[in-house]
């Protein structure tokens, strides 16, 4: 509301003024469906998880290398703050989806990883990114929340 009053004030004299909508925070959906068919001898249950979201191609793997389904939503907006979802990105001493930082090069190598090279793996990116967070939470990636 106060950045409404500030451009309105800004444009006193103004012919036409544009408002543009505030963007929300992004937040991936989740959802599931459940369908049941009974036959006069089985009864079968069908589960179909949907899962939104920018990166949703990862979460399968996310969740096959340990991740908690909770966590996707926040692991999902890293990845596509982070490296919009492509596994091959650098920036400034970050590699992968995660953008694993330069400083764990030594915990990534005694792991028998190749630094950086298997940070571009998305399978190795993620359990590594796993690990971070199992360690210390989100804190390593504080500047994508």
């Amino acid at each position: 509301m106060k950045r409404i009053l500030f451009l309105l004030l800004l444009c006193i004299g103004c012919s036409t003024i544009t408002i543009k909508p505030v963007p929300t925070i992004y937040q991936p959906d989740i959802t599931s469906t459940t369908s049941t068919s009974t036959t006069s001898t089985t009864t079968t249950t069908t589960t179909t998880v949907v899962r939104l979201g920018y990166c949703a191609q990862w979460h399968e793997l996310a969740l096959s290398l340990g991740w908690p389904e909770e966590q996707l939503p926040t692991l999902d907006k890293v990845m596509w703050r982070e490296s919009r979802c492509t596994p091959d990105v650098y920036s400034n001493g970050n590699h992968g989806l995660t953008q694993i930082n330069n400083i764990h090069r030594a915990w990534i190598e005694q792991l028998g990883w190749t630094f950086p090279d298997d940070l571009y793996d998305p399978a190795k990116n993620l359990r590594f990114a796993y690990l971070l967070w199992a360690d210390d939470g989100w804190k390593h990636w504080k500047t994508a929340m």
